[in-house]
């Protein structure tokens, strides 16, 4: 920091990124943009609640920065917080895209209903088997769809997870189980991806709660919300229902019971995904809110 014009008002500086400068004056905390010299582009009371604000403006602001002193070396308490990375836009970003997830789950169920109602109508008498082959190639359609939107969704979930986990660093929380990269690739390892996702959210919950508490070293001593486990029992009680209805598919000579039981089956596992993505939102919400409050922690307690 020794090389950047102080900013008006400045008395010191605790964090800088690669535009942006936060630090505080006599009595607040302001946010420099090194683009625009002179007063502060943002400032708060220099009370508790004002570094908050602060710092969740700057840190959206910024996606990379380091913890600074006031000669330019790191902050006492602070040489942590050069390794965290903001994860709000991923956040915002999984719970958009795990909306989307659940609003497509909702369309299949309609359009699953759509088919049993047509089966129904041509086993009276009252429809054409087109209508029933329309109505399944659209069922079939929704599906496809919904099957890629979570294959995209888990990408930016995993993205997200990752860089959550890694802030254990920052936070001065250690002696975790899992690595950062393990968190990506018990997701994809066969069987094992049935248990050790849920272990590696636990526990990146557990250490973003311990540390925003202030007392990252009491992590091990904390239990995972009861969310977590809702949220993955509703996600695993799909597999059964999706295998069974492969299964139905499967079958030569499909009779119309066939079409029919493969459509009820498939209107339960939709309305698991729909449980499981609205559980997943709460999740995500849960551990980005105490990463906030961890990183801001941490922070503070470079202020002084």
């Amino acid at each position: 920091m020794s090389d950047q014009p102080v900013g008006q008002g400045a008395v010191s500086y605790s964090h800088s990124g690669e535009r942006f400068v936060l630090g505080w004056g006599a009595d607040f905390f302001g946010i420099w943009d090194r683009a625009e010299p002179g007063a502060p582009i943002a400032s708060y009371p220099r009370t508790d609640v004002g570094w908050e604000a602060a710092w969740r403006d700057f840190s959206g602001r910024e996606q990379r920065f380091v913890a600074v002193g006031p000669g330019g070396s790191p902050a006492p308490g602070t040489a942590g917080v050069a390794a965290y990375r903001p994860t709000a836009g991923l956040a915002k970003a999984v719970v958009v895209m795990v909306g989307i997830v659940a609003v497509l789950a909702i369309l299949t169920i309609a359009a699953r209903a759509g088919l049993i109602a047509r089966v129904h109508e041509f086993q009276q008498g009252n429809a054409f088997r087109g209508s029933v082959t329309e109505a399944g190639r659209n069922v079939d359609d929704l599906a496809r769809l919904t099957f890629f939107a979570i294959l995209a969704t888990g990408a930016v979930w995993i993205t997200w997870h990752h860089r959550a986990h890694a802030n254990r660093a920052a936070f001065g929380v250690t002696g975790l189980r899992f690595t950062p990269g393990f968190v990506i690739a018990w997701w994809l390892v066969p069987f094992a991806n049935l248990v050790l996702p849920a272990m590696t959210t636990a526990e990146t919950w557990k250490a973003s709660a311990s540390a925003a508490e202030g007392q990252p070293s009491e992590w091990t001593s904390r239990r995972a919300p009861a969310l977590l486990k809702w949220w993955w029992a509703a996600w695993l009680a799909r597999i059964p229902l999706g295998a069974l209805a492969v299964s139905i598919a499967g079958q030569e000579n499909h009779t119309l019971n066939d079409v029919l039981a493969r459509a009820y089956v498939g209107v339960a596992t939709d309305a698991l995904l729909i449980v499981a993505a609205a559980l997943a939102i709460a999740v995500v919400r849960s551990i980005q809110r105490l990463q906030d409050q961890a990183a801001s922690v941490v922070a503070m307690a470079g202020v002084s």
